[in-house]
């Protein structure tokens, strides 16, 4: 038996452990770009940048900021 299998089954067993899991999910996904090859890397790290200044202008625009 692969010891993996049981992983297959698991389900979390609350709506907490179903966002937290989710939001672990999220972090990884977007800091996965870290070990791709640096040219790769950089341009995730310009297109991550452009949208967290978007980001705070349309919240200053919006008076949230």
């Amino acid at each position: 038996m692969n010891p993996l299998d049981d992983l297959y089954e698991m389900t979390p067993l609350s709506d907490t452990e179903r966002l937290l899991t989710l939001q672990v999910m999220m972090k990884c996904a977007d800091l996965g770009h870290i070990a791709a090859p640096l040219p790769v890397h950089l341009r995730w790290v310009a297109a991550l940048e452009q949208e967290f200044f978007l980001q705070g202008d349309a919240e200053r625009a919006a008076g949230l900021a």
